[in-house]
């Protein structure tokens, strides 16, 4: 399996046993936005956003 990119990433071509780290390195190199967007998307499973620290 592999996976081939669309949009931005067309052109792209990822094998399975490379998606994992190709994924870290695209977080790790990623624009400010995609940064947010992704610190988004992690914490709106099982995280609560809070303002003031509770123990």
């Amino acid at each position: 399996m592999y996976y081939k990119g669309i949009g931005p990433e067309a052109g792209t071509i990822v094998e399975e046993d490379q998606a994992y780290q190709y994924a870290l390195e695209r977080c790790a190199n990623a624009t400010p936005e995609e940064k947010q967007e992704f610190v988004d998307w992690y914490y709106s499973g099982n995280w609560a956003e809070m303002e003031d620290w509770e123990k």
